[in-house]
């Protein structure tokens, strides 16, 4: 399954972007929900992958702020994918 499935359509994490070299590719971790097995995935990194970690909400924003300070995840009640505002 894509993660892109979860997304909302309007969503701007779904659009390909028109200027591929005007992306911020700083290090940023991503977390995604996958309803099927009821897990979260955590995936660090750039222009390229640095780590990935699977397990529960709370494991993976744990593993997350370890690694770095931009953290977005999914949203189930948006349907999207937020920032982690950091008192979550």
């Amino acid at each position: 399954m894509d993660g892109a499935d979860y997304l909302h359509p309007g969503s701007e994490w779904a659009k390909e972007p028109d200027d591929i070299d005007s992306i911020d590719f700083s290090p940023t971790v991503t977390i995604m929900y996958f309803a099927d097995d009821d897990t979260w995935q955590a995936v660090w990194g750039g222009r390229e992958q640095l780590g990935e970690f699977e397990g529960t909400r709370e494991e993976a924003i744990a593993w997350a702020r370890e690694r770095c300070n931009t953290i977005r995840i999914y949203s189930p009640s948006e349907g999207d994918i937020v920032d982690l505002v950091p008192d979550e």
